[in-house]
């Protein structure tokens, strides 16, 4: 049959492993736009040539400075007054990334809450305590997954990430949308919170026991 603390533990570096891909999320870029500007769930950055100014001109350097933007400061540092035209798709564009990094962050918030849960329910598993039955609710394993999922739907839904036009001027490759670290972890996230929850639904019943092992004394049959 296998210990049940073991797949209790096994179950818990799952869910631990979910936990860092999702807060790892939010300080890496999660796609790249017009070639010089990186989307984050929070924020879009900018990265611009650094250039030294002389007293006779301007001269290009091989190094590259990022300047960093929240959604709500970026129509004033870069949308306002004269904008070139590789800037205006962005502008146009930037309030869905905001929206739909507000709802992704809503949504997997709330999974990971969930989630927490769910390791502290399995925690009282392993001791025989369910803290006056707060700790009974083993549907947190479905539907943490579920509802990270809609999260994820529903930022590339609204972003249109996939689906990023470019002006026909800018065809050149470089422009056009680029997966960042980001965009991969999402993926990783969610396939890892899947296959969580198929390994607690496959082996509920020999966690499940362990609460009438530690409360009662009962011995399962090796069957």
């Amino acid at each position: 049959m296998g210990d049940p603390r073991l797949r209790i533990f096994i179950k818990v570096t799952l869910d631990t492993i979910f936990i860092i891909l999702y807060i790892s999320i939010f300080f890496v870029e999660v796609f790249r736009y017009m070639n010089d500007y990186y989307i984050t769930t929070l924020s879009i950055i900018k990265e611009t040539d650094y250039k030294i100014f002389t007293e006779n001109n301007i001269e290009d350097t091989p190094l590259t400075q990022m300047i960093i933007a929240s959604f709500s400061d970026f129509n004033d540092k870069f949308c306002g007054g004269d904008t070139t035209s590789v800037i205006e798709p962005v502008c146009d564009k930037y309030k869905d990334f905001e929206t739909a990094g507000i709802l992704y962050l809503t949504f997997s918030s709330t999974s990971i809450s969930l989630v927490i849960y769910g390791i502290f329910s399995l925690f009282g598993m392993a001791c025989g305590c369910s803290c006056f039955g707060l700790l009974k609710l083993t549907f947190v394993h479905y539907l943490y997954p579920v509802i990270n999922a809609i999260g994820l739907v529903l930022y590339i839904t609204i972003s249109k990430v996939f689906s990023l036009d470019t002006p026909s001027e800018y065809s050149d490759d470089k422009y056009k949308m680029k997966i960042e670290t980001g965009m991969i972890l999402m993926f990783a996230a969610q396939f890892l919170s899947i296959i969580s929850c198929i390994y607690f639904f496959c082996y509920r019943s020999q966690l499940r026991s362990l609460i009438l092992i530690t409360h009662e004394g009962y011995i399962p049959s090796k069957a």
